[in-house]
């Protein structure tokens, strides 16, 4: 499995966001891990994904969470574009004193086979692609911690 490993700077580069366009980029994204959490939003088109033993089928306004230390691909015929943001759990702060730690949330859904890693298009509230695009532009602005000023409601 340490073939598969994709090594990531967290000193310098403690987080990346970007878009993913399978026209331009290699494509398939073969199976890989890393110790940073990784979401997907399908922006345009269709792709099948794998994580761990499981596979699924993605589609245009569907979000994709992959834990660390997940193994994974991403693959399909079609063109498809993904926003795609990485990011160490350390970094996320919930501004709540009573809600428990983020990184504690993620980390205790790792063994869970019913926590989904897809979420399909419509089955998050309506601040949830908002909440994204936050924690896009605090990474660029180099914010060293990101703060979510609100939970984020999912349903599945």
């Amino acid at each position: 499995m340490q073939g598969l490993f994709e090594h990531s700077d967290y000193l310098t580069s403690p987080y990346e966001a970007f878009l993913f366009d399978t026209t331009k980029a290699s494509y398939p994204v073969k199976n890989h891990w890393h110790y940073f959490c990784e979401i997907l939003y399908v922006k345009e088109g269709t792709a099948s994904i794998q994580c761990n033993e499981y596979h699924y089928a993605i589609d245009s306004g569907d979000f994709v969470f992959f834990h660390p230390q997940a193994l994974h691909a991403i693959y399909g015929d079609t063109a498809a574009k993904f926003y795609v943001i990485k990011f160490d759990l350390a970094l996320l702060k919930m501004t709540s004193s009573h809600m428990p730690g983020f990184q504690k949330i993620i980390l205790s859904a790792l063994g869970d086979k019913n926590a989904p890693i897809v979420i399909k298009a419509g089955n998050f509230d309506d601040g949830y692609l908002e909440h994204l695009f936050q924690i896009v532009r605090l990474m660029r602005k180099n914010t060293d911690t990101i703060y979510v000023s609100r939970p984020i409601c999912l349903t599945y």
